[in-house]
């Protein structure tokens, strides 16, 4: 093999492994990105679950902890929160159908958004 064509043959062998390294950062970089979406979704269902645990076993909705979850949760529930009936145990107990539902719609959304982003943002070739 000649000099010209053992140059040529190992700068292409260069710029295929400069693309391979280009590309697994730019997919390590929307795993990241999905991760945080995956996290964000979970932590939403957490939330509308406390809220949901608070409101079953009668929480105080005067204590600031139980203030602070309902209205942090608030917004996320708004979409739901007339859906379904909220079945009533004793005098403040209650149980928040609709809060299931909101977990679940949640859960699907964050899924949908990050299959989305990574079909999307990530490259095989």
């Amino acid at each position: 093999m000649r000099d010209d064509d053992r140059q040529r043959h190992e700068e292409i062998r260069l710029r295929e492994a400069e693309r391979r390294v280009t590309l697994a950062s730019r997919n390590a970089t929307v795993s990241k990105l999905v991760q945080i979406i995956y996290f964000l979704a979970g932590a939403l269902g957490m939330l509308l679950l406390l809220r949901m645990i608070l409101r079953l076993f009668g929480a105080n909705p005067d204590n600031t902890f139980a203030q602070f979850i309902y209205n942090l949760s608030e917004p996320f529930y708004a979409p739901v929160a007339n859906l379904f009936g909220t079945p009533k145990f004793g005098n403040s107990q209650v149980f928040e159908i609709n809060a299931i539902v909101a977990i679940a719609a949640y859960a699907i959304l964050g899924w949908l958004v990050g299959r989305l982003v990574w079909l999307i943002g990530s490259r095989t070739e």
